[in-house]
């Protein structure tokens, strides 16, 4: 199996928060920081990645604070200490990588692995560290992450709290924002949003051990159930009480469907992974994610789902492919990897919203 358009990167690279193996090189699709440092490099005996799945959430930057343990951080205007030193964690940009005044907010679909160092992790055993959520970015007004958590402190849909030692060594956390933050829009009919203020940031830990079975299996899948859609009066919906049957399908030759989950509900993680042998051949140009209603056999169409064919085929080149924008880091059909697969938003549009359906790809683990 192979993947034509990118090479896996491995880890993320930063400006000393999270190194690659040498022998790695950059995605030509990631968010990027420069490596600056001249210290050795170091490799995170553990993983945070974010998922910014809230259809309608505007664009956000990311800061992180550590507090004492035994801290109500609500109480206090300011962390002990916060990360990054100047500006916020967002999307560098490429003519100008080290210059905080340039970041842009990250968007809607991007999957983030969060840089950790060694004080990150450090602090992660021992102190209350806070993830939170910035409309602007600090540094365009001479401000720090420290100086802004005043400013978002009360609003809990704002940030996350990690107990000390909440990521483990050895363990991958996924972080998602999930929901939607106003509700549906009036008139609105693709079921993106469910009530209004269901936002929520979730913690996930995600299967990081290589799948035992088959023994000849290529690649590792663990499916995350994100999508509200419900449903219209013309096609059936993913957010349904009996759930839905997930399968990945490759077009090689011959037809393959591969299940990766079994009757998973919105806000559900299939609670292992799945090892799969992808055939010969099978790219992201002919995969594609099935979405069926639990119990039907699964089968593939050129379009919504019909009478004949119940199912949903969802392509997932545009989700891999770097041309389209959408940020992929690690992510896709790379063979000796466990990755994890997120359904979120909606496949229908109308009038007052686009279509919001993303497939979102994060790796949890290289195989050794």
């Amino acid at each position: 199996m192979t993947d034509t358009s990118v090479t896996d990167t491995g880890d993320w690279v930063t400006d000393t928060w999270v190194v690659p193996d040498a022998a790695t090189a950059p995605d030509t699709d990631v968010y990027t920081y420069p490596d600056t440092s001249d210290a050795s490099p170091f490799k995170a005996d553990r993983a945070l990645t974010l998922l910014f799945g809230a259809p309608d959430l505007p664009g956000r930057f990311v800061c992180l604070g550590a507090f004492a343990p035994s801290a109500d951080p609500t109480a206090v205007d300011a962390p002990a200490s916060a990360v990054p030193a100047a500006g916020a964690y967002g999307v560098p940009d490429p003519s100008d990588p080290t210059n905080p005044m340039k970041t842009t907010a990250f968007q809607y679909g991007a999957v983030v692995p969060f840089p950790l160092t060694a004080e990150m992790i450090a602090a992660l055993k021992v102190f209350k560290v806070v993830v939170y959520l910035l409309d602007e970015n600090p540094a365009k007004s001479s401000r720090s992450c420290a100086s802004m958590w005043k400013t978002v402190k009360d609003d809990t849909k704002r940030w996350k709290t990690f107990d000390p030692s909440t990521i483990k060594a050895g363990e991958h956390a996924l972080l998602s924002m999930i929901g939607c933050v106003n509700g549906a829009p009036a008139g609105d009919t693709t079921g993106t949003c469910g009530p209004a203020g269901n936002f929520e940031l979730r913690l996930d830990k995600l299967d990081v051990a290589k799948p035992t079975s088959p023994s000849d299996a290529t690649i590792g899948l663990q499916f995350l159930h994100l999508s509200q859609f419900a449903g219209t009066s013309v096609v059936p919906g993913w957010n349904t009480a009996s759930g839905v049957d997930v399968y990945v399908a490759t077009v090689a030759g011959t037809t393959s469907f591969f299940k990766i989950a079994n009757a998973v509900k919105f806000k559900d993680i299939a609670p292992q992974t799945v090892g799969v042998r992808l055939p010969a051949g099978a790219t992201k140009d002919n995969s594609f994610l099935i979405v069926a209603a639990t119990g039907t056999p699964p089968c593939i169409n050129s379009g919504p789902p019909t009478t004949a064919c119940p199912s949903y085929t969802l392509p997932l080149s545009p989700f891999l492919d770097p041309a389209t924008g959408y940020p992929r880091v690690g992510g896709g059909l790379f063979p000796n990897t466990t990755q994890v697969v997120a359904l979120i938003g909606s496949p229908v549009a109308s009038a007052t919203l686009t279509r919001s359906m993303r497939i979102a790809f994060a790796r949890a683990t290289a195989w050794p």
